[in-house]
């Protein structure tokens, strides 16, 4: 069954519109959300409606430029510049010469600048619209959840998020879904806030895909466990996921058998579960969502450091996720995680290397004590 879209109010300026209207306000946009917000489901509307695909940043840079006159939308801008600072102006550049139609750029919200908005100008000729989501409504909220978990009850589900002060992160699509799996694992009532995304986690990993084969299924935890070690290799390598193919593999979707090694019949279990969806081209895979991965791959990376049999150590982690002494912009969420779930020794690195990561890239309080 189609999983179901809602339409989303959108905003322009201090103007609001649809999908449709913003469409209609300039032949360059720029959508830019927060993680979770919705913003993939967005852009498959928008290629619904102009009949086209989107495609991500890091693999259009590399691809054959389109024919002159196609429309374009091109999502993720924020990860192509992951390895190479200036991808992002690259892909800018390469989508004007391709395209003298409509182009959509879609970005987190916290990696775009100003000066991003002026070089866009600069080569199109034109201002960029800059159209922003807007949460969904208490109403939307509930279809929503009503459509994700047909016949469970809203209102019990909803008093169950507010006991632990996280209803106005309902209206972020992804929060929604990741608690509504949450409370079906903890039979339906939540017992901390720590316990919630755990039990998101696995409920993810216990609904099964479509797979039918005939040997038995790897235990639940041995499959979180080897999703968050590849996890933790794709956020930490900048990847945005992984193939089973190796003829397929480069540096945005690397081998799967690379990532993990003697684990890969459990590794290939959990493409089965709701933990990783299909990309956009056969063979490869990707994290359900970046929330996900940021969280799984925090407990993979504090395990192991925690771990006396094999450790990794604290400053040696640290050192890829903030080279120089600077946190890499697109791994705050994994230290902010990384915070919410370690130790006191792990908490005070974090804390001492950016706080404001630690404080804005999770929603929760931070100290295992306050949960």
């Amino acid at each position: 069954m189609a999983e179901l879209y809602i339409s989303r109010r959108l905003s322009i300026g201090d103007d609001h519109c649809s999908e449709l209207e913003a469409l209609e306000r300039g032949a360059v946009l720029v959508v830019l959300a927060e993680p979770g917000a919705g913003k993939s489901y967005l852009l498959a509307e928008f290629g619904r409606i102009w009949g086209v695909k989107p495609v991500r940043a890091s693999l259009f840079r590399h691809q054959s430029r389109p024919a002159a006159g196609t429309r374009l939308i091109i999502d993720a801008l924020d990860e192509a510049a992951k390895i190479d600072a200036s991808a992002v102006d690259e892909i800018i550049a390469k989508a004007q010469e391709a395209s003298s139609r409509n182009v959509i750029f879609a970005s987190r919200s916290y990696e775009w600048a100003d000066a991003r908005t002026r070089f866009v100008r600069d080569c199109f000729g034109v201002d960029p619209v800059i159209v922003r989501l807007e949460p969904f409504t208490a109403g939307e909220q509930r279809r929503l959840f009503e459509d994700y978990l047909p016949g469970e009850d809203y209102s019990r589900f909803e008093g169950e998020v507010k006991r632990f002060e996280l209803y106005p992160l309902l209206g972020n699509p992804q929060f929604l879904r990741l608690f509504a799996s949450a409370y079906i694992q903890s039979n339906r009532q939540f017992t901390s806030k720590a316990q919630i995304f755990r039990d998101a986690v696995e409920h993810l990993a216990i609904e099964s895909g479509t797979a039918t084969s005939g040997k038995p299924r790897p235990a639940t935890r041995e499959i979180i466990a080897v999703s968050s070690e590849v996890m933790a290799k794709l956020l930490l390598s900048g990847s945005a996921g992984l193939t089973t193919k190796e003829t397929l593999a480069d540096i945005d979707y690397p081998y799967l058998q690379a990532l993990a090694c003697s684990n890969v019949e459990i590794a290939c279990a959990a493409l089965d579960t709701k933990l990783f969806r299909p990309a956009a081209d056969a063979n490869h895979h990707e994290p359900v969502h970046r929330i996900v991965s940021e969280y799984c791959a925090a407990q993979h990376l504090v395990n192991r450091i925690s771990d006396h049999r094999l450790p990794l150590s604290l400053k040696r982690v640290l050192a890829v996720v903030a080279p120089n002494g600077g946190v890499r912009d697109e791994l705050r969420g994994l230290l902010g995680w990384m915070a919410a779930v370690g130790t006191e020794r792990v908490q005070r690195s974090a804390i001492e290397l950016d706080p404001y990561a630690v404080l804005a890239n999770w929603p929760a309080p931070r100290s295992g004590a306050m949960f």
